[in-house]
């Protein structure tokens, strides 16, 4: 399996603030077989704040049938990376694949003064 490296940054979600619930944050992006059994996301967060919670969730699926979060979600604390892996070789996510042929990520937020920037996102698929 050859790893294919993506860049999927949503141009016009680089900012997020206050409360919302699954606000898309990343393009779609096609799933290959390859990242159907491993993918990795990659998420370079800045200028955090989190005064409630604030969660990425990866979701898979697509436009017409509906997403379905896929990975459990990741809290966002501070500014860094987060990262999403899902490999067949771990029985939890074995459970969920394949997976569906169109994945993103999606922001959740609890507090009104919760904010994040996205720097970057990055989808590598396959091993």
């Amino acid at each position: 399996m050859r790893a294919k490296l993506q860049s999927v940054l949503h141009p016009s979600t680089t900012v997020v603030e206050g409360i919302v619930t699954k606000e898309v944050v990343s393009q779609e992006f096609a799933i290959s077989p390859d990242g159907m059994r491993a993918i990795r996301i990659d998420v370079k967060v800045a200028s955090v704040v989190s005064t409630g919670t604030v969660t990425l969730t990866f979701q898979t699926g697509n436009p017409v049938l509906g997403w379905v979060d896929t990975k459990d979600a990741t809290e966002i604390t501070a500014d860094g990376i987060k990262s999403i892996l899902m490999i067949d070789t771990v029985a939890v996510d074995a459970a969920k694949m394949p997976l569906a042929s169109v994945g993103r990520l999606v922001l959740t937020t609890t507090h009104a003064d919760d904010a994040v920037t996205f720097v970057q996102v990055y989808v590598t698929q396959g091993q």
